[in-house]
């Protein structure tokens, strides 16, 4: 049974409680046994699962137990049933009865318990509401073409529940329900309209609007619609401009071949780094009535391999032409290629002979053993960054710190003294003379993001030395002798030199020895006998690796085979990176 706590709204009983606590400490007080009357009110605010009971109570005593309203769906209900049940006392009071059933009459009459009968008051009904289904209704089908259509509705009314969603359902069969194809949006009274497309051409649908709540789902009238017998347009292939593809732009040209009848809606092209794009992606709609067009595709990545289609739509759908296939261009640099031995031998000290030294790893900052590593064939750059290099990406760039990704709000530079690039009003700048000059005061997640902006990075453990190395077993890289191939402490004057100005290696590569040490891609980090390129994870003090030597080192440090570290967020006046092409 259901017992609900009412609230006790008659003021007067109060009073008269309060005087009958007064009077019942008189030796005479004959009102405790007083027997009451009760009087049932009528229900108010009845709805699909509530009803508000009430009565009222006079001329009770200290006796009264109880008082409230007991209910049922049978004539006479009693207390030993559903009721609720107040604070005792004289005077109106009002309850609620939950969890009633919709659309049911119910019996209903107040009660008074005494210590040796119930006293009931006059018997009422009442009947709760019965579920009400949302009210929707069909628009009619606009902006039919051969393969889509835009499909609409309106809810009227939620029927006194949440609206739980709404849509619209077809079929090629009357009287489609939610067991057909349909397309739902959230609940909301008003109008709403779907866009449908896939549609098979010169076929009728039936369509209906629905509303869905807790009371059921409600369905709008039956609409009719049939799509266009036409076909999609027909586009030659894409031609490219070859000699202008730039790193963040293609020029692209295409025809319209056949409309089949029809007038052209849009045109123009689309894009992805994945084979068949669609006009719902990246894409430029190009404008005119004629039947040829041509854009200039922008805002593309470097480096990156996009598939490119001209579309055109009409009411008959929308055509693509064959897609062709474009890569945009990297930074603007020499480049050396590098055809790695395999395996590729990394870390050993060799001797003056040309032998494997017995301390194989003298001297590599760590005790990781070295190894044999297979790579493919990859670029890297001829020179170490330059100044003007770093500048123009600046300038290209925007931003002082990463823009996005994983290392958003990084510091990308630090203009320390030896840099010799400084902003001026917003632009950045490069000291005259200083132009070929690498740059430094880099930060790691600077130089990653240089490298990311051109379709690059920044070359690997294993990338790096084996570029150093020459594909000799030189101490150093290109030479035996530091002083022939590096700017070192000995010899730099403890400064900065222009790049290239000592011998290049075997490769044609410059200062992999000297003149600034240089960012990896690798956290630093043990190795063991086992190397997996850009795999390495942040090891005890989280550093990025370092590669070769620096006007500002010597001796050892200056070796193909030399380990150096420092945390990402720093750099240093002998820092800087080299940029490094995986195909």
């Amino acid at each position: 049974m259901k017992n609900v706590l009412l609230k006790y709204i008659g003021k007067a009983a109060f009073i008269i409680m309060a005087g009958l606590t007064i009077f019942s400490c008189s030796d005479d007080d004959e009102s405790d046994n007083a027997i009451p009357t009760v009087e049932t009110v009528q229900a108010t605010n009845v709805t699909v699962t509530t009803a508000e009971l009430g009565g009222i109570v006079s001329g009770g005593g200290h006796s009264m137990m109880a008082r409230g309203v007991c209910y049922g769906k049978y004539e006479h209900p009693e207390i030993t049933g559903d009721k609720t049940t107040v604070l005792k006392g004289n005077g109106s009071f009002s309850s609620t009865a939950y969890e009633l059933e919709h659309n049911t009459t119910y019996y209903y009459r107040a009660y008074v318990a005494m210590p040796e009968e119930v006293i009931y008051g006059e018997e009422f009904s009442f009947t709760t509401l019965a579920l009400k289904l949302p009210e929707v209704t069909t628009g009619e089908p606009a902006n039919v073409s051969s393969t889509s259509v835009t499909l609409k509705g309106k809810v009227i009314s939620d029927g006194g529940f949440s609206l739980q969603e709404q849509g619209v359902c077809w079929s090629t069969s009357p009287a489609p329900t939610l067991e057909n194809q349909y397309i739902a949006k959230p609940g909301a009274i008003g109008d709403f309209e779907v866009e449908v497309d896939n549609l098979l051409r010169n076929t009728t649908y039936y369509v209906r609007a629905y509303a869905k709540t807790d009371a059921g789902v409600a369905f709008g009238e039956e609409k009719t619609f049939t799509t266009l017998n036409l076909r999609e347009p027909e586009l030659s292939a894409v031609t490219v401009d070859n000699e202008n593809i730039g790193m963040f732009s293609v020029k692209v040209s295409a025809s319209i071949t056949d409309l089949y009848g029809s007038e052209i809606i849009e045109k123009g092209f689309c894009w992805s780094i994945t084979s068949n794009p669609l006009n719902t992606g990246d894409h430029l709609i190009v404008s005119g009535d004629g039947m040829d067009l041509s854009a200039e595709l922008k805002s593309l990545k470097a480096y990156t391999t996009y598939y490119i289609r001209a579309y055109a739509v009409t009411l008959g759908g929308t055509g693509y032409s064959e897609e062709v296939m474009v890569k945009t261009k990297t930074l603007e640099t020499d480049w050396v290629t590098v055809t790695p031995a395999i395996p590729f031998l990394m870390g050993w000290c060799y001797e003056t002979d040309g032998t494997k030294s017995a301390n194989a790893f003298v001297g590599r900052n760590t005790n990781s053993t070295p190894l044999e590593v297979t790579m493919n064939p990859y670029k890297i750059g001829k020179y170490e960054v330059t100044n003007r290099e770093f500048a123009a990406f600046m300038n290209l760039y925007g931003s002082d710190v990463v823009k996005s990704g994983d290392n958003e709000g990084k510091n990308i530079f630090f203009g320390i003294a030896e840099c010799k690039i400084s902003k001026s009003g917003n632009n950045w700048v490069v000291e005259n003379g200083y132009e070929e000059y690498p740059v430094v005061g880099v930060t790691w997640y600077g130089a990653n993001e240089f490298c990311l902006f051109y379709g690059a990075s920044l070359p690997n453990e294993a990338q790096w030395e084996c570029a150093a190395r020459g594909g000799t077993t030189n101490k150093y890289s290109g030479s035996m002798n530091v002083d022939e191939v590096a700017w070192n402490s000995e010899n730099s004057g403890g400064a900065l030199h222009e790049k290239g100005t000592k011998a290049a290696n075997e490769y044609g590569i410059y200062d992999m020895s000297g003149n600034v040490a240089e960012w990896l891609f690798d956290w630093y980090d043990t190795y063991g006998g086992v190397y997996d390129p850009g795999s390495l994870k942040p090891g005890k003090n989280n550093d990025k690796g370092l590669r070769g030597g620096s006007y500002d080192k010597k001796g050892d440090e200056l070796r193909c085979m030399h380990r150096s570290t420092l945390q990402p967020e720093k750099s240093r006046k002998d820092v800087g990176f080299r940029i490094c092409l995986s195909d």
